[in-house]
């Protein structure tokens, strides 16, 4: 209001995709056909990774993602600013083998790209762990009403024998 950065006002657009691919990457290429000179943040990774191949030929930079998912560090034209869930779920599991952790088990979305390379990299770390053992992986689909059957399997997959869980 006083002038802007360099004489350039700032203005913030919301745009929600609900995680939607495709709603996502129509809000995106329609920000890359209005020349901005950068995405500061994204609807989500979901819209974010289906516009991945037109961000890098567009060359507008993405600042600020929140890299949940590994395809953002693959592209050079996205800087996401957050870990990713690989890295997140590979941490965890090191921290908990190293609290004396032998016996892990994992929750995670199996709607969204996310969680399933979550629960990849959780379970391919996991074996890389001496005297280590998945134990159990239980895959839910957000927004149910309850999650009776995925708690029994999860007692019965799990139970007594994980030391460590995550979700």
């Amino acid at each position: 209001a006083a002038g802007g950065i360099c004489g350039r006002l700032l203005k913030l657009k919301l745009d929600n995709d609900n995680w939607e691919a495709g709603r996502g990457h129509g809000y995106i290429k329609n920000y890359l056909n209005d020349n901005y000179f950068a995405l500061p943040v994204v609807p989500s990774s979901e819209g974010l990774s289906a516009a991945s191949g037109d961000i890098e030929k567009s060359g507008m930079p993405v600042i600020g993602s929140d890299g949940m998912r590994i395809d953002q560090y693959q592209n050079p034209w996205m800087w996401p600013v957050a870990t990713a869930t690989v890295s997140q779920v590979r941490i965890m599991a090191k921290y908990a083998y190293d609290q004396g952790a032998r016996g892990f088990g994992i929750v995670y979305d199996t709607r969204y790209k996310f969680g399933v390379e979550g629960k990849d990299a959780y379970e391919k770390f996991v074996k890389t762990l001496p005297g280590a053992t998945l134990v159990h992986a239980e895959g839910i689909e957000p927004g149910q009403p309850g999650y009776g059957p995925q708690i029994r399997n999860l007692d019965g997959g799990c139970g007594s024998k994980c030391d460590a869980l995550v979700m």
